[in-house]
Order: C-alpha cells, then sequence, then structure tokens
C-alpha cells in the first residue's frame, strides 16, 4: 500500500505531525499557521508523487508525497486534506496560504498501487504524468508481474 500523511504519522493533517511541526516552526518564527480555509487560489498545484525513501522516526514505505516549487522542500501528502503549507519557506510567494496538492483520481491511485506493488520495494516509485500503459510497460520490461 502506497501510504500518505496519515498512514505514516496515524493522524490527520490538521492533528497530526505536520500540523505540530508547522506549530514549532511558528513559535520559532513568530508566524501563525493559516486557517485551513486560506488558500492560495491564483497559485498552481502541487503534482503529487509516489516515492521510496525515508521519512525521520517511521518506517515508511513508498509514500505520496510533493515538492514545494518555491524552495524544494519535500513533504509528505495528506490524501484526506490535498493542502500544503510549507514547513521551509511557509508558501511566502503565495501570501503564506495552503497550497493545492493535486493528486490521481480514486481509481487511478488504485491502479498505481496494484501495479507498483509488484516490484521490489526500491522500485516503487510513480511520477506525474506517467500513465498507467507506462507502469505495465516498465513492469513487462523489467519481468515483474508477468507470469
Amino acid at each position: 500500500m502506497i501510504a500518505d500523511g496519515r498512514t505514516i504519522f496515524g493522524a490527520g493533517l490538521n492533528e497530526g505531525l505536520h500540523g505540530q511541526r508547522l506549530d514549532a516552526v511558528a513559535r520559532k518564527t513568530g508566524r501563525r499557521v493559516p486557517s485551513f480555509d486560506r488558500v492560495a487560489e491564483d497559485a498552481p498545484p502541487l503534482l503529487a508523487r509516489v516515492q521510496v525513501g525515508p521519512i525521520p522516526d517511521t518506517e515508511a514505505g513508498p509514500h505520496w508525497v510533493v515538492t514545494c516549487d518555491q524552495c524544494g522542500s519535500v513533504s509528505a501528502v495528506w490524501l484526506d486534506a490535498l493542502l500544503l503549507l510549507c514547513p521551509k519557506c511557509w508558501n511566502t510567494a503565495y501570501g503564506k496560504r495552503w497550497r493545492r496538492v493535486g493528486v490521481p483520481d480514486e481509481d487511478m491511485r488504485a491502479e498505481i498501487d496494484r501495479l507498483l506493488s509488484l516490484r521490489p520495494i526500491k522500485n516503487r516509485w510513480w511520477n506525474p504524468g506517467e500513465t498507467i500503459p507506462d507502469l505495465i510497460a516498465e513492469n513487462e520490461a523489467n519481468a515483474v508481474g508477468v507470469d
């Protein structure tokens, strides 16, 4: 299964580690975490991807992440709250408002998950723009999930 922020940290965006991390940054910098209704509607959505790699204090395998297009910071994606307030740059270029996060629809996510689960864990990557036929072709080219 491809994890998201809730799966990794055991809590939703508004109650979990990411929110606490933002609160800690806010205390150190004198900033305030904006309410969830402060969304940068003028900003393009940041597109999520699947990566394999460590998340501090977890044993997370493949998980949904998003990269801030302003500073390059990588954050976990919460599928039940597709918003990001970058803990590094605070989305300053967009008035310190939340940014929307774009993910494939639920059916495509399920198929991505199914196809990636056939691969060794270190090869379970997906990037925006990759199609289901692309993943099938990669699996076939590497004799993954082929009888």
